[in-house]
Protein backbone atom coordinates (compact mmCIF):
# COMPACT_ATOMS: atom_id res chain seq x y z
CA UNK A 1 0.00 0.00 0.00
CA UNK A 2 2.71 2.31 1.12
CA UNK A 3 4.56 1.62 -1.81
CA UNK A 4 1.78 2.50 -4.33
CA UNK A 5 0.94 5.76 -2.70
CA UNK A 6 5.34 6.51 -3.05
CA UNK A 7 4.44 5.66 -6.80
CA UNK A 8 1.51 7.78 -7.03
CA UNK A 9 3.30 10.79 -5.62
CA UNK A 10 6.06 10.69 -8.24
CA UNK A 11 3.50 12.01 -10.80
CA UNK A 12 3.38 15.29 -10.07
CA UNK A 13 -0.04 17.36 -12.14
CA UNK A 14 0.28 21.05 -12.27
CA UNK A 15 -2.50 22.22 -12.66
CA UNK A 16 -3.83 25.26 -14.76
CA UNK A 17 -2.86 29.25 -12.29
CA UNK A 18 -5.09 32.01 -13.02
CA UNK A 19 -2.47 33.72 -14.51
CA UNK A 20 -1.07 29.96 -16.59
CA UNK A 21 1.49 28.21 -15.38
CA UNK A 22 5.19 28.50 -14.65
CA UNK A 23 7.72 25.92 -14.39
CA UNK A 24 11.33 27.14 -13.65
CA UNK A 25 14.41 25.23 -14.29
CA UNK A 26 18.02 27.23 -13.90
CA UNK A 27 18.06 30.15 -16.62
CA UNK A 28 15.11 27.70 -18.33
CA UNK A 29 11.69 28.66 -18.00
CA UNK A 30 8.77 26.38 -19.03
CA UNK A 31 5.22 28.58 -19.55
CA UNK A 32 1.77 27.06 -20.56
CA UNK A 33 -1.69 27.94 -19.94
CA UNK A 34 -2.95 24.40 -18.92
CA UNK A 35 -1.70 21.71 -17.53
CA UNK A 36 2.05 20.65 -16.65
CA UNK A 37 2.50 16.59 -16.15
CA UNK A 38 6.09 15.62 -14.34
CA UNK A 39 7.14 12.16 -12.91
CA UNK A 40 9.68 13.33 -10.61
CA UNK A 41 11.44 10.20 -10.44
CA UNK A 42 12.42 10.10 -14.24
CA UNK A 43 12.47 13.90 -14.85
CA UNK A 44 9.99 13.24 -18.20
CA UNK A 45 7.30 15.77 -18.67
CA UNK A 46 4.03 16.28 -20.90
CA UNK A 47 2.15 19.51 -21.74
CA UNK A 48 -0.79 18.47 -23.38
CA UNK A 49 -1.49 22.39 -25.04
CA UNK A 50 0.01 25.66 -25.55
CA UNK A 51 3.61 25.27 -24.46
CA UNK A 52 6.57 28.28 -24.59
CA UNK A 53 10.31 27.91 -23.22
CA UNK A 54 12.63 30.78 -22.62
CA UNK A 55 16.16 30.91 -22.12
CA UNK A 56 18.68 34.13 -22.34
CA UNK A 57 18.49 35.56 -25.64
CA UNK A 58 15.80 32.84 -27.19
CA UNK A 59 12.06 31.71 -26.74
CA UNK A 60 10.41 28.93 -28.52
CA UNK A 61 6.36 28.15 -28.42
CA UNK A 62 4.11 25.70 -29.76
CA UNK A 63 0.99 23.68 -29.87
CA UNK A 64 2.08 20.83 -27.35
CA UNK A 65 5.74 19.68 -26.04
CA UNK A 66 7.73 16.98 -23.94
CA UNK A 67 10.68 16.08 -22.45
CA UNK A 68 12.92 15.53 -19.50
CA UNK A 69 14.17 17.79 -17.16
CA UNK A 70 17.82 15.53 -15.98
CA UNK A 71 18.51 15.27 -20.08
CA UNK A 72 17.56 18.87 -20.22
CA UNK A 73 15.76 18.16 -23.92
CA UNK A 74 12.52 18.92 -24.73
CA UNK A 75 10.68 18.64 -27.92
CA UNK A 76 7.95 21.20 -28.75
CA UNK A 77 5.77 19.69 -31.67
CA UNK A 78 3.03 21.72 -34.13
CA UNK A 79 3.55 25.11 -35.29
CA UNK A 80 6.22 26.04 -33.59
CA UNK A 81 8.07 29.38 -34.10
CA UNK A 82 10.92 30.15 -32.67
CA UNK A 83 12.48 33.79 -31.75
CA UNK A 84 16.16 34.33 -30.81
CA UNK A 85 17.39 38.21 -30.21
CA UNK A 86 21.29 37.44 -29.66
CA UNK A 87 23.70 34.68 -28.56
CA UNK A 88 23.20 32.65 -25.42
CA UNK A 89 26.87 33.36 -23.78
CA UNK A 90 28.29 31.69 -20.94
CA UNK A 91 27.90 33.82 -17.46
CA UNK A 92 30.61 35.88 -17.02
CA UNK A 93 30.96 36.18 -20.66
CA UNK A 94 30.20 40.25 -21.97
CA UNK A 95 26.95 40.60 -23.80
CA UNK A 96 28.86 43.20 -25.84
CA UNK A 97 30.23 40.33 -27.37
CA UNK A 98 27.03 39.55 -29.31
CA UNK A 99 26.40 40.63 -32.21
CA UNK A 100 23.97 38.33 -34.21
CA UNK A 101 20.59 39.78 -36.03
CA UNK A 102 17.06 38.93 -34.63
CA UNK A 103 16.53 35.37 -36.05
CA UNK A 104 12.89 33.36 -36.50
CA UNK A 105 13.07 29.86 -37.20
CA UNK A 106 9.57 27.99 -38.30
CA UNK A 107 9.12 24.01 -37.82
CA UNK A 108 6.85 21.26 -37.62
CA UNK A 109 8.84 19.97 -34.20
CA UNK A 110 11.81 21.24 -32.76
CA UNK A 111 13.91 19.99 -30.16
CA UNK A 112 15.35 22.29 -27.65
CA UNK A 113 18.85 20.83 -25.81
CA UNK A 114 19.20 23.38 -23.29
CA UNK A 115 22.77 21.75 -21.85
CA UNK A 116 24.50 21.54 -25.29
CA UNK A 117 22.80 25.03 -26.50
CA UNK A 118 21.70 23.39 -29.87
CA UNK A 119 17.69 23.67 -31.43
CA UNK A 120 17.02 21.03 -33.73
CA UNK A 121 14.67 21.87 -36.50
CA UNK A 122 12.94 19.19 -38.72
CA UNK A 123 9.55 19.53 -40.81
CA UNK A 124 9.21 22.56 -42.91
CA UNK A 125 11.74 25.08 -41.68
CA UNK A 126 11.97 28.63 -42.28
CA UNK A 127 14.57 30.77 -41.07
CA UNK A 128 14.56 34.72 -41.68
CA UNK A 129 17.38 36.74 -40.39
CA UNK A 130 16.94 40.57 -41.67
CA UNK A 131 16.74 40.14 -45.58
CA UNK A 132 17.56 36.59 -45.48
CA UNK A 133 15.61 33.87 -45.81
CA UNK A 134 16.20 30.18 -46.00
CA UNK A 135 13.98 26.93 -46.04
CA UNK A 136 15.06 23.41 -45.73
CA UNK A 137 13.66 19.68 -44.44
CA UNK A 138 16.40 20.26 -41.64
CA UNK A 139 18.22 22.47 -39.39
CA UNK A 140 20.34 22.48 -36.60
CA UNK A 141 21.38 25.76 -34.77
CA UNK A 142 24.31 25.74 -32.13
CA UNK A 143 24.36 28.75 -29.86
CA UNK A 144 28.02 28.72 -29.57
CA UNK A 145 29.64 28.19 -32.57
CA UNK A 146 26.78 30.72 -34.19
CA UNK A 147 26.99 27.62 -36.52
CA UNK A 148 23.11 26.87 -38.42
CA UNK A 149 23.59 23.62 -40.40
CA UNK A 150 20.65 22.70 -43.28
CA UNK A 151 19.90 20.06 -44.84
CA UNK A 152 17.49 18.59 -47.18
CA UNK A 153 16.38 20.83 -50.02
CA UNK A 154 18.21 23.45 -49.00
CA UNK A 155 17.08 26.78 -50.93
CA UNK A 156 18.71 30.15 -49.95
CA UNK A 157 17.62 33.83 -50.68
CA UNK A 158 20.16 36.39 -49.88
CA UNK A 159 18.65 40.55 -50.15
CA UNK A 160 16.46 40.20 -53.21
CA UNK A 161 17.71 38.56 -56.02
CA UNK A 162 20.81 36.29 -54.88
CA UNK A 163 19.70 32.79 -54.41
CA UNK A 164 21.43 29.58 -53.68
CA UNK A 165 19.99 25.77 -53.91
CA UNK A 166 21.66 22.42 -52.40
CA UNK A 167 21.64 19.66 -50.41
CA UNK A 168 23.75 20.60 -47.85
CA UNK A 169 23.96 24.13 -46.14
CA UNK A 170 26.45 25.68 -43.26
CA UNK A 171 25.26 28.85 -42.50
CA UNK A 172 27.26 31.52 -39.79
CA UNK A 173 24.21 33.69 -38.06
CA UNK A 174 26.75 36.15 -36.93
CA UNK A 175 29.09 36.86 -40.23
CA UNK A 176 26.13 34.84 -42.89
CA UNK A 177 28.68 33.31 -44.32
CA UNK A 178 27.60 30.15 -46.10
CA UNK A 179 29.73 26.86 -47.26
CA UNK A 180 27.25 24.67 -49.76
CA UNK A 181 28.21 20.97 -50.56
CA UNK A 182 26.50 18.67 -53.17
CA UNK A 183 25.11 19.77 -56.45
CA UNK A 184 24.82 23.64 -55.75
CA UNK A 185 23.10 26.16 -57.66
CA UNK A 186 23.47 29.67 -57.16
CA UNK A 187 22.14 32.71 -59.44
CA UNK A 188 23.77 36.09 -58.88
CA UNK A 189 21.99 39.03 -60.17
CA UNK A 190 23.37 40.30 -63.52
CA UNK A 191 23.42 44.14 -64.88
CA UNK A 192 21.44 44.82 -67.60
CA UNK A 193 22.78 46.93 -70.34
CA UNK A 194 21.13 50.44 -70.75
CA UNK A 195 19.31 50.97 -73.78
CA UNK A 196 19.64 54.51 -74.00
CA UNK A 197 20.70 56.35 -76.62
CA UNK A 198 24.56 56.73 -77.23
CA UNK A 199 26.09 59.85 -76.95
CA UNK A 200 28.01 60.83 -80.27
CA UNK A 201 31.14 62.90 -79.65
CA UNK A 202 30.25 66.94 -80.57
CA UNK A 203 32.49 67.39 -83.62
CA UNK A 204 34.53 70.92 -83.14
CA UNK A 205 33.51 73.70 -84.82
CA UNK A 206 35.17 74.48 -88.48
CA UNK A 207 37.72 77.57 -88.02
CA UNK A 208 36.85 80.16 -91.25
CA UNK A 209 39.52 81.56 -93.57
CA UNK A 210 42.29 83.22 -92.18
CA UNK A 211 42.24 86.94 -93.50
Amino acid sequence: MLGALASLLLITAVAAAPGGTTVGTGDVTFRTPGTFILNNKTGDFTVPQDFTIERPGSDARADRASGNFKRKVAVLAGNVVMHQTQPVTDKGSSIKQATQKPMTITCKELTVDWAAKTYTAVGEVHVVQENDTVDADRAVLNDETHELTLQGNVRMHQGASRTAQAPHVDYNTQSKAYHATGGVTTLFPVPTPSSGPTNSPTPKPKRGPRL
